[in-house]
């Protein structure tokens, strides 16, 4: 940020925790804050920088996006959709329940394996079966490693491999929105609504742990405004890479802006 005699910083904390808790549509990743009346440097905003956050890595693995399999049984043409709950899995812990609900949406017996050295699923149904992976609609062929492509797989005398490794890594990265604090460029969601990011975290940590970013030089992720800005709230969102609006489940992040502003 070029600075003259009239553009002053200051560095501004903004947390989950200071959301309407009463607004039931507020939730952790999806908030409102309020700019006090009285704060005038926000009424002449010129630029911003995100400069630190730290944001729980609580995001399952296994979550609404991705915990769907729809597959259609050949024998008699019926579609089938099992939907695991949501969570915390590990392969086998989430292939267990997977097989058990499968087993009692065809009242029969289903059994899985996984390949040593590749690390690639094979199903075994009771009869056989046809599904298409969907990011969107079918997510959960997409992770146990039937990939993004929509393809038609079919079973063969009952079983199917998987061409790619299971991947439960989940979130890899979180996106920060806010309009109010953005470049004014607009992106869009899945949903087509108009995102606005701010700033990519990574989640190079373990679930349960904290991911701490912190901007490298005084110019990392500087947001320059094209005009002059005021603004009395600040609505912020936090996002996987597609958009799709993430949950903290119950945990709070918070990040540090430093404002620049004119008086």
């Amino acid at each position: 940020m070029d600075l003259d005699a009239k553009t002053f910083s200051k560095y501004v904390r903004i947390s989950s925790h200071d959301r309407d808790f009463n607004d039931t549509s507020q939730s952790a990743s999806s908030f409102k804050v309020n700019i006090p009346s009285h704060s005038r440097e926000f009424t002449a905003l010129v630029g911003c920088q995100v400069v630190s956050a730290h944001i729980p890595n609580l995001f399952y693995n296994i979550n609404e996006y991705n915990n769907t399999f729809s597959f259609t049984t050949i024998g008699d043409g019926l579609p089938h959709t099992i939907v695991v709950p949501v969570g915390q899995y590990s392969s086998t812990e989430l292939l267990d329940d997977l097989i058990a609900l499968i087993d009692t949406e065809l009242s029969s017996s289903n059994s899985y394996s996984i390949a040593d050295n590749t690390f690639k699923l094979t199903l075994t149904f009771s009869e056989d079966v046809k599904f298409t992976p969907s990011i969107d609609t079918n997510g959960l062929p997409v992770i146990l490693g039937w990939g993004e492509r929509e393809i038609e797989y079919q079973t063969t005398t009952s079983s199917i491999t998987a061409p790619y490794p299971i991947d439960l890594s989940g979130v890899d990265a979180v996106y920060v929105h806010t309009r109010e604090l953005s470049a004014g460029l607009t992106d869009f969601d899945i949903s087509g609504q108009d995102v606005h990011p701010i700033v990519s975290v990574p989640l190079n940590v373990s679930f349960g742990q904290v991911a701490y970013y912190q901007s490298q030089d005084s110019t990392t992720g500087l947001i320059r405004f094209r005009n002059q800005r005021a603004i009395t709230e600040i609505n912020l969102r936090l996002r996987d890479s597609r958009g799709r609006l993430l949950d903290l489940n119950g945990s709070d992040m918070t990040i540090v802006v430093k404002i620049y502003f004119r008086l």
